[in-house]
């Protein structure tokens, strides 16, 4: 077990990947951008600190060959944690898991203090240096706010910006990350956009643009605990990856106990630093299906008190949902203090009234943004009286709108039968016609 201080943190770096496609997503974009100047390289403790992949024996030998992994070997050292045997139809989140089982299990071995490494994601300059700052100051959580990026365009856009040119090594600044972030979000990303036509039915995310599209405000449950102090716990809890992934409530359960206020941090501006998760355009893309303009943003926040309510989101995320995240491109201004203010309006009219315990509206007020000091008008209360109301109207209507389609479904499905089997009941149709007219044509038997 390696001995760890405050003043000299060790960090261990935790990663699943397999398979060519994001092994190679791992080598050209995440693992150059860790070699950036402000992170792996500026690590205090390198002699302690490990970089844990869970891999196969193939693609560890593959890794080894590159010399960008070489370079990584001179400031940590890579450590192969072999993925079981596994067959290509095994769902890929329980493969996941298994690794992050292993990883995690390693980090709590170590009472080192983990770092959750994605292969698809791309991270600013810095990230390390700030996530090594929070170690210093007795932070026993970090959760990032995880929102998907369009692969293609954010790397074409890090080319144009020359982000490429060093090799194997990618720096990017937070603020330059988050700009880009901003102007390629992900179809699933584009579909939680507040101000969408087809705003999606379970928005894990929502979120408003500014004018000048420089600046991002939103809200999220899709949060990953990126640096966990597994010194700091006596017990791990590791049953969660059996049957979820490190998305669930692994950090709730393992860490939710700290103090929310000064041992757990939740990155809520960009200038901390900035991860682009990335996902290939096609990949994942949700229905398009548009809301009907009567009653739209109501239906919106139908769609937010469907995530906030959901029994699956634990309560710490339900806290930190509450929290507004800003990635910015620029100097906080007065574009971002107007969506501010109107995402404020938002939460305040579809998920404030839902939150009965006060220790959680303290939490709000705590880190509620100056523009929400503002008296709340009586039109806003208004607002929340009638969509209380309405909330119920629209139970009845989605369940009259799910019968009328299953009709349309039944009818449609009755239609296609006869349409498909129509040349066989036309001649059993025809026979019936002439065996009744033969019948009618014939003479009478005599008695």
């Amino acid at each position: 077990m390696a001995a760890d201080t405050r003043a000299d943190p060790a960090f261990c770096f935790m990663m699943v990947v397999w398979g060519e496609r994001y092994r190679r997503y791992f080598t050209e974009y995440c693992l150059p951008s860790l070699l950036a100047p402000n992170n792996i390289p500026c690590l205090v403790n390198k002699e302690a600190s490990k970089f844990a992949i869970a891999t196969t024996a193939e693609d560890w030998a593959e890794l080894n060959k590159l010399e960008v992994f070489k370079l990584l070997r001179n400031h940590v050292e890579p450590v192969l944690h072999e993925l079981p045997s596994f067959k290509v139809n095994d769902p890929k989140m329980l493969v996941m898991s298994s690794g992050h089982k292993k990883l995690s299990n390693y980090a709590f071995d170590r009472r080192a203090f983990g770092v959750n490494i994605n292969p698809d994601s791309i991270y600013s300059d810095h990230t390390v240096s700030q996530l090594q700052k929070s170690a210093h100051n007795g932070v026993k959580m970090v959760l990032y706010p995880g929102v998907r990026f369009e692969f293609e365009s954010v790397v074409d856009e890090l080319r144009q910006a020359g982000a490429f040119n060093e090799g194997t090594v990618i720096s990017i600044s937070p603020r330059n990350a988050a700009g880009i972030g901003i102007r390629n979000p992900h179809p699933f990303t584009r579909v939680c956009d507040w101000d969408s036509d087809c705003f999606f039915d379970f928005p894990v995310y929502h979120y408003l643009i500014s004018p000048k599209r420089d600046a991002m405000v939103l809200h999220t449950i899709s949060m990953g605990p990126i640096m966990l102090d597994y010194g700091s716990i006596n017990e791990h809890d590791d049953h969660i990856f059996e049957k979820w992934t490190l998305d669930g409530d692994y950090a709730h359960s393992n860490f939710g106990h700290f103090d929310v206020y000064n041992e757990i941090e939740y990155v809520d501006d960009s200038d901390r630093f900035m991860v682009l998760g990335f996902t290939p355009a096609s990949e994942d893309v949700p229905p398009q299906r548009k809301l009907f303009p009567f009653l739209k943003e109501l239906n919106k926040g139908i769609r937010l008190r469907r995530v906030y309510t959901e029994p699956i989101v634990d309560p710490l995320k339900k806290r930190l949902y509450l929290r507004q995240v800003v990635f910015h491109q620029g100097d906080l201004n007065a574009g971002l203090e107007e969506i501010a203010a109107k995402d404020w309006r938002i939460m305040s009219r579809y998920i404030l009234h839902l939150i009965a315990d006060n220790s959680v509206l303290a939490y709000f007020k705590r880190f509620e943004p100056a523009s929400a000091l503002e008296p709340v008008d009586g039109w806003a209360k208004m607002h929340v009286y009638v969509f209380r109301a309405y909330v119920p109207v629209y139970v009845v209507l989605r369940f009259a709108m799910r019968g009328a389609r299953l009709i349309k479904y039944v009818c449609v499905g009755i239609a296609r039968w006869f349409w498909r089997n129509r040349n066989q009941l036309g001649s059993a149709v025809a026979d019936r016609i002439r065996r009744m007219l033969s019948t009618a044509a014939a003479p009478p038997s005599r008695p």
